[in-house]
């Protein structure tokens, strides 16, 4: 496994240089667009740290997968598009492995 060892005072110089170009426009002009950004950001932050970072999930979001999952299998493959519709839910779901070669062509 390669692992470059960068110095320090790139990582942060890069931090430096995104804190400088968030900060600066909301201070040079407060408007509320910045602020609704911010929130959007921070709100990200909020859903990462225990669904992603920590892997919890709530149980609704289980059985969403479920009832998505079966609802996938259930509609009648007599038409391309419905073959097509199952497996982009298929692949959304996470329930076929997501590959160059489809198999509905």
């Amino acid at each position: 496994m390669f692992i470059s060892q960068v110095p320090i005072l790139i990582p942060l110089f890069i931090i430096g240089v995104a804190v400088f170009l968030a900060v600066v426009p909301i201070a040079m002009d407060p408007s509320p667009k910045y602020l609704i950004a911010v929130f959007f950001i921070l709100t990200g932050v909020m859903v990462y740290i225990p669904f992603v970072y920590y892997k919890k999930q709530p149980k609704i979001i289980g059985r969403l997968i479920l009832k998505t999952q079966l609802y996938g299998n259930k509609i009648p493959q007599t038409s391309l598009i419905a073959a097509q519709l199952t497996e982009w839910i298929q692949k959304l779901m996470e329930v076929v492995p997501v590959d160059s070669r489809s198999s509905v062509s």
